[in-house]
């Protein structure tokens, strides 16, 4: 019997710390003061359309947007129009795609996907990952993965303000 009581108290106690462990960010998560959550309804501005500049060669990027600005900081996925033959969904199943917000991984597969249609590109999907610029302050993310046999990775900064008169 003392053995077994020993297993089950080594098996709560790895229970424990995997559980402790986990560092992902799921909706509803605050980072440095930021809510992380899904778009329900809310008025969303997509990375692409913020006020970003390169830092150098690297992919990384200073962004600055307004106190008030709900940011999606998922890249968006969007089908070819000619050349692959592969359609949204086809790519979209075959892509990896890694998002950190300040260093901790994002649970992808609890926030999902939206659509979205892009003035250029036509129907996009992106991860439905927005910080809720309520506040001043900083916020940094870092993405990476592999699309239609593309490899990206950059790291963006925004910083939210409010804006002087």
């Amino acid at each position: 019997m003392k053995g077994f009581t020993y297993r089950i108290c080594l098996v709560l106690f790895a229970c424990l710390l995997v559980g402790c462990g986990s560092n992902e960010i799921n909706p509803g998560d605050k980072v440095s003061g930021f809510l992380v959550t899904k778009n329900e309804g809310m008025d969303v501005t997509y990375v692409w359309d913020l006020d970003c500049e390169q830092e150098g060669d690297a992919e990384v990027y200073a962004c600055k947007t307004n106190v008030g600005t709900n940011a999606n900081v998922s890249v968006g996925i969007y089908a070819p129009r000619t050349g692959s033959g592969k359609d949204l969904d086809t790519i979209w199943e075959e892509h990896s795609y890694e998002l950190f917000i300040n260093d901790r991984p994002v649970n992808l597969d609890a926030f999902g996907y939206i659509e979205i249609k892009h003035p250029i590109v036509g129907p996009m999907r992106v991860w439905d990952v927005v910080i809720v610029g309520d506040r001043s302050g900083e916020i940094t993310f870092h993405d990476k993965g592999v699309v239609d046999g593309e490899s990206f990775e950059s790291t963006n900064t925004i910083a939210f303000s409010t804006p002087t008169e």
